[in-house]
């Protein structure tokens, strides 16, 4: 919805959320501005939150009507009109308390490297052979689900491979995945000093795409 090309269209989407129709001069300067080096997707989505949750959620919604997504068959969404504050541990907590329970793919497992210990698991729910998964996850599925990570090297043939450049028999490579642990240390610790518990900056990560069947 935040694409260059859907500017005109978003901002027919959100006068509809406005009585007279009109909106600020605040609120029309984030939407017609383009997404660019200067102005990075992050922050653009930021600006539009920090205006109003609420509208900006009913906006996405109609939306999602004139797409080919699931939510686009569906008249209602419970959390359209949800303005808290959700951070990633809360969405947890809130799946223990409600008797779902957290996904056990979550749930973090210990690994030592060098000596040095950290923790692994998946970021996103989907397929055990996502495209979009970080090597550090490429590494928990060989070590804790080794007949997956088998599987997905099944499919890696005339040339294909889920990791540019990289196949997941060189991956599984002993030195290969020390050198994966030690970089997802480093970068534990770079996370670490950020200090933030959003959902919107925890994803933030080098895989920023992902396919539609994470969101179906």
């Amino acid at each position: 919805m935040l694409a260059n090309e859907n500017i005109p269209l978003f901002m027919e989407l959100w006068k509809k959320n406005y009585p007279s129709g009109e909106i600020s001069d605040t609120v029309s300067k984030i939407i017609t501005t383009k997404i660019s080096p200067s102005y990075p997707l992050n922050r653009k989505l930021k600006d539009i939150l920090s205006i109003n949750v609420r509208k900006f959620n009913r906006t996405v919604f109609e939306f999602l009507g004139n797409t080919e997504y699931t939510l686009a068959h569906m008249k209602h969404f419970p959390l359209v009109d949800n303005e808290d504050v959700l951070k990633r541990q809360d969405i947890f907590d809130i799946l223990e308390n409600s008797g779902v329970g957290m996904p056990g793919f979550y749930r973090e497992k210990e690994f030592t490297v060098n000596g040095e210990s950290g923790f692994y698991s998946r970021s996103r729910s989907g397929c055990f052979f996502c495209f979009f998964q970080q090597k550090i996850e490429w590494v928990w599925l060989y070590e804790q689900h080794p007949q997956l990570f088998k599987e997905a090297m099944a499919y890696e043939k005339e040339g294909f491979t889920w990791k540019e450049n990289e196949s997941l028999e060189q991956l599984s490579k002993p030195e290969r995945i020390r050198r994966i642990k030690e970089d997802h240390l480093k970068m534990l610790e770079s996370d670490s000093q950020k200090k933030s518990g959003f959902l919107i900056d925890i994803l933030e990560l080098p895989e920023e795409e992902g396919c539609s069947i994470c969101f179906i």
